[in-house]
């Protein structure tokens, strides 16, 4: 008899958690759907309050996490941001999960600089986490062709891993597209000291000479651009030997 009793006991809990979590899964869907509905037409405090009750519904949902992070943002709401993405972090949640989640929502709506004040933020407010936010901050500013936003970031970064040579040829580009040219130089000279075949480095050093041929006045300037332009047009010519290399070459052994 006490088995029966045991078994009916055991069947009304298990009966009464189902119900329980169907009724979970109804408000959480409903509140879905209103967050959705207040998301689209830009009423921030209502669609925060609503990813509020679905992320106390389901504490792992990773996208209510990051929609409300972003939601404060749009409301200018510093603390409220940096709740929401402690939480995320006592959830366990990975960084780049929320990052990529506001990146995408962001570039989504044409709020990019939703993603840059979220990073700047987090960089501030939890300092430890300075070096991984600043590698996100130089891949959108290098996204978004933010030449100053690159060098701050990327001199320093540089600085404390000269073997980055990728992160060398960030910087490299961000520093000619603020006419730093000798700066630019150095990047690539540091590029090849490292790697001797690399073909970008090779073929802006040999360009930038070839270029530099024209304004150069005093022959014995002219005939030290010709040949370095040449010695690394060669180079490049030898590790991917396209038509237009070949081309200046040509015209350099015309000179």
């Amino acid at each position: 008899m006490r088995r029966i009793f045991l078994a009916i006991t055991a069947l009304c809990l298990a009966t009464a958690a189902l119900a329980g979590d169907a009724d979970a899964s109804r408000r959480y869907e409903a509140a879905s759907v209103r967050a959705g509905r207040f998301f689209k037409y830009q009423e921030w405090p209502s669609a925060l309050a609503m990813y509020e009750v679905m992320i106390d519904l389901r504490p792992d949902d990773v996208a209510s996490y990051y929609h409300a992070i972003f939601t404060c943002g749009m409301l200018r709401n510093d603390d409220e941001q940096m709740r929401f993405f402690e939480l995320t972090q006592k959830q366990g949640i990975a960084l780049d999960s929320i990052f990529s989640g506001v990146k995408g929502i962001s570039f989504a709506t044409g709020e990019g600089r939703e993603y840059e004040r979220l990073l700047l933020l987090v960089r501030e407010r939890q300092p430890w986490l300075a070096r991984g936010i600043n590698v996100y901050l130089l891949e959108y500013y290098d996204f978004r062709h933010n030449a100053r936003g690159v060098i701050d970031i990327a001199e320093a970064m540089l600085a404390d891993t000269p073997e980055s040579l990728s992160l060398a040829h960030i910087l490299a580009r961000a520093y000619i597209m603020e006419a730093r040219t000798d700066d630019a130089l150095r990047c690539y000279r540091h590029i090849l000291a490292h790697r001797p075949d690399d073909y970008e480095a090779l073929l802006s050093m040999g360009v930038h000479f070839y270029t530099a041929l024209a304004s150069a006045s005093e022959p014995a300037t002219r005939a030290d651009y010709a040949a370095l332009a040449q010695a690394y047009l060669s180079d490049a010519w030898r590790i991917r030997p396209t038509p237009h290399v070949a081309q200046i070459l040509s015209r350099l052994r015309s000179l």
